[in-house]
């Protein structure tokens, strides 16, 4: 009896776990079995079965069946595809504006005297300071408006030779005007004036050394702007003067030259920091050294150091200096337009080596 009751206990069993639901035997009995069975059920829905996802997507892709007979329906046409805007856009190049500076014309002069013979840029580069030959003009470079017009007013040579003896400092802040001395005066002095090129006002000046022998194409401010640099012949001595474009101080220079000068001091140019200047000569500084058409004159040291490196005297001319600087001293490029007849030859001669860039 045990046996079949067990064999009927265990089909039950099977036929509960095949409808998903629990059974739970519950026995307890000491001289016997006593069964009892409590039978519970979970509640549990069957669930509905998920669709395919690979059937679903090819659902979507196929066109909807018609049916034989009916209009197909029109297709509508394929929106265009844009495409993307890129995520850093490369920055649009800005023109930069084209800056007219208009000189004034001056009524009663040829057009040769009208033309421009130096200018001068200052370091913010708004301010541009422009020498014709017979007015000096600062300009906005940002507009190019005028803003102020300098013209001499004191004689030089005894006539008005218009920016003649008139000098524009490279940061185009300062015009110095030189004068001569004041007639019925003992002992009279030339002076040269400085004036504020923004507003034309006059901020100082200085006398300069009684019988100075100034030479016109040997006047030069120094990098800076501050210092201007009066080269001439006191006393049949090659000496300059240093006029502070700041104060109206003055004082001679003792230029340390070598041995003794056989040629002319065509150009006196300033180096920066103001502790050397560097010479051009009409011809070799020393006979028997060739070349040594320039030099290196050491206010501090005092000492003259030939640069032989390059065989070349830079030109000069009324308006025009070829020879210049580098902003760090170190180089110095010179221009020769008359060696070979129209033909120019520009070399850049170190300062600090013997080495030589043609």
């Amino acid at each position: 009896m045990g046996s079949s009751r067990g064999t009927e206990l265990a089909s039950f069993c099977m036929s509960v776990r095949d409808n998903k639901r629990v059974l739970v035997w519950v026995g307890a009995g000491l001289a016997g079995l006593l069964p009892a069975l409590l039978l519970c059920s979970c509640g549990q829905k069957d669930k509905p079965e998920r669709p395919d996802a690979r059937a679903y997507a090819r659902s979507l892709e196929e066109p909807p069946s018609v049916s034989k007979g009916a209009a197909e329906p029109p297709r509508q046409p394929a929106a265009p595809v844009k495409p993307d805007p890129p995520r850093n856009p490369p920055p649009t190049p800005k023109t930069v504006p084209m800056i007219t500076c208009a000189m004034p014309l001056l009524e009663g002069v040829n057009e040769d005297d009208q033309q421009v013979v130096e200018l001068a840029l200052n370091d913010w580069g708004t301010r541009i300071l422009v020498k014709a030959k017979k007015q000096i003009c600062l300009f906005d470079a940002g507009n190019g408006d005028l803003l102020q017009t300098l013209k001499r007013t004191t004689p030089l040579w005894g006539r008005n030779p218009g920016t003649e003896g008139m000098y524009i400092s490279p940061e185009a802040r300062t015009v110095a005007t030189r004068t001569d001395p004041p007639q019925g005066v003992k002992n009279p002095q030339a002076t040269i004036a400085f004036y504020d090129a923004e507003t034309g006002r006059a901020t100082c000046a200085a006398n300069l050394e009684h019988d100075l022998e100034v030479d016109e194409g040997n006047v030069v401010f120094a990098p800076d702007g501050r210092t201007l640099f009066v080269c001439g012949r006191l006393h049949g001595k090659i000496c300059a003067q240093a006029l502070s474009a700041r104060s109206g101080a003055s004082r001679m220079l003792n230029l340390p030259v070598a041995g003794k000068i056989n040629c002319r001091l065509e150009m006196l140019t300033p180096c920066p920091g103001g502790s050397a200047l560097l010479g051009s000569w009409g011809g070799d500084r020393i006979a028997d050294k060739h070349p040594s058409r320039l030099s290196v004159l050491n206010l501090q040291g005092s000492s003259e150091r030939l640069l032989q490196s390059a065989d070349i005297a830079p030109f000069r001319g009324l308006w025009d200096r070829r020879i210049a600087v580098s902003p760090d001293g170190r180089l110095a490029l010179i221009e020769d337009m008359e060696r070979v007849g129209t033909c120019r030859e520009v070399w850049t001669a170190p300062l600090k080596t013997k080495r030589v860039v043609r």
